[in-house]
């Protein structure tokens, strides 16, 4: 099929890289942020996701040391969206920190759209992604080249 590419999903004003933050809530804010300052999810929706984690754990981290974070249709995200967060460095992620995160991606569902996280996930599952993901030189653009 077609090669899809990050920018096929996350808008460049959506990705950050190199941030430095030690705590898995903090993570989830600073990854939400753009998403919240354009309106395109609500304050409760960023609060929703870090009490889903809370409630199930770090079931998101679907491949290696990316988490897929979301809430519910009605929580408010007010269309589909994603941003992308790369912290400078691995942190625990989950209630009781069960599992290593680098990457968090929001994903702001509005109604039942998968192609979001369908979309992403084969390019985070692949080898040259998980390796990029830990360069100190990480830039977005090299973020938004990524692909499956």
């Amino acid at each position: 099929g077609p090669v899809h590419a990050v920018r096929d999903f996350v808008a460049p004003a959506d990705v950050r890289v190199g941030a430095r933050c030690e705590d898995w809530r903090e993570a989830i804010r600073l990854a939400a942020r753009p998403l919240l300052e354009r309106g395109l999810i609500e304050g409760r929706y960023v609060e929703r996701m870090i009490g889903a984690v809370e409630d199930f754990g770090p079931y998101m981290v679907l491949t290696p040391r990316t988490a897929y974070v979301h809430a519910g249709m009605s929580d408010g995200a007010r269309e589909n969206c994603a941003s992308l967060l790369v912290l400078d460095h691995d942190i625990p992620f989950g209630p009781r920190g069960e599992k290593r995160v680098r990457c968090v991606i929001v994903l702001g569902i509005h109604d039942t759209e998968r192609s979001l996280l369908l979309g992403l996930a084969p390019i985070f599952e692949r080898e040259e992604t998980i390796r990029a993901i830990e360069r100190p030189d990480l830039s977005v653009a090299d973020v938004l080249e990524l692909h499956d």
